[in-house]
C-alpha cells in the first residue's frame, strides 16, 4: 500500500465529503467490511497520516454505545488489521472517484486496481 497515497484519499475525502458525509463514509465502511479466514497484519493508522477527524470518525465507529461527546484524549494512532486498513481506503477512494473530482495521482491508482495491476 501507498502510504503517501492513502494520506491524500483521507485529506481529500475529508475536504470533499464534508463533515457528517465523510464519517457516514467511515460508517458505512466498517459496516460493509467481513474478515476473511487466514492472517491479516496489524498496522497502525497515525493521526499524521489521516488526521484528527479521520481517526475521531474511526474510533466513533469502533466503539457502539459511546458518543460522539466522548472527552477521553485522542491516541496517536488506530491499531487496525491491514485488510480493514485497505478496505477503508478503497471506500475513501471510491466515494472521492463518485464525486468526480480526484486528483491525476487519485484517479491513475483507481484505474491501475480496476485494471488489476
Amino acid at each position: 500500500m501507498d502510504y503517501s497515497l492513502e494520506a491524500e484519499i483521507w485529506k481529500q475525502a475529508q475536504i470533499q465529503l464534508g463533515e457528517h458525509g465523510f464519517a457516514q463514509v467511515i460508517e458505512s465502511a466498517v459496516d460493509s467490511y467481513r474478515r476473511r479466514p487466514g492472517h491479516s497484519p496489524l498496522e497502525r493508522i497515525h493521526v499524521t497520516s489521516v488526521g484528527a477527524r479521520g481517526l475521531l470518525a474511526l474510533r466513533n465507529t469502533q466503539r457502539p454505545g459511546e458518543n460522539s461527546l466522548n472527552t477521553d484524549p485522542l491516541p496517536p494512532y488506530a491499531t487496525v488489521r491491514a485488510a480493514f486498513r485497505a478496505h477503508i481506503y478503497y471506500a475513501l477512494q471510491f466515494e472521492i472517484m463518485q464525486l468526480g473530482a480526484p486528483t491525476d495521482l487519485i484517479a491513475g491508482d483507481q484505474l491501475a486496481r480496476d485494471m488489476g495491476l
